[in-house]
């Protein structure tokens, strides 16, 4: 298997009147890292570090949601979460950081409000409360909350991204 080229690109064919609706609301991230390089010219596969690699995606999400969140507030003086969207679509290098992502989607909810009801019907509530005082940059690699928030974010997986 190849790895992945690093890059993204969308396109859409939109006809006159077409039921699509473009946020007005956007965000960026952008970081100087280095995980994913090709200094060896004598070979088409680059130099991956999947491990930082995969930070820097949910970094860049992190951040993107993050200001997402604060600029659709302030636009709209709502609250906002994952439960104002329909649909989601993320770069996708591979399934399951999509699927990651969808998770990390619903930790940035949970850091911003823990009471949502997602978080406040689930059948452990209270296992929940060990991840409220964590800073989002010390969670890149922790396995539990990963594996407590993808399970969280099934349904909402499902439904919002996996159709697209």
């Amino acid at each position: 298997a190849r790895p992945t080229g690093g890059c993204a690109a969308v396109a859409m064919l939109i006809g006159r009147d077409a039921p699509l609706v473009l946020q007005p609301v956007r965000a960026s991230h952008m970081e100087n890292a280095y995980d994913f390089y090709k200094p060896n010219l004598d070979s088409e596969y680059p130099t991956v570090f999947g491990k930082d690699s995969n930070k820097c995606y949910l970094k860049a999400l992190d951040g993107c949601y993050r200001r997402f969140a604060e600029k659709w507030e302030l636009r709209y003086k709502s609250d906002f979460n994952l439960n104002k969207v329909r649909h989601v679509v993320l770069h996708s290098p591979y399934n399951k950081l999509v699927k990651k992502s969808g998770a990390r989607m619903l930790y940035n909810d949970f850091h911003r409000n823990p009471d949502l009801p997602v978080f406040r019907n689930h059948q452990d509530a209270g296992s929940l409360d060990k991840f409220k005082h964590l800073l989002p940059e010390t969670t890149y690699e922790d396995r539990e909350l990963e594996a407590v928030f993808t399970t969280l974010a099934r349904g909402m997986y499902g439904e919002k991204v996996e159709p697209g």
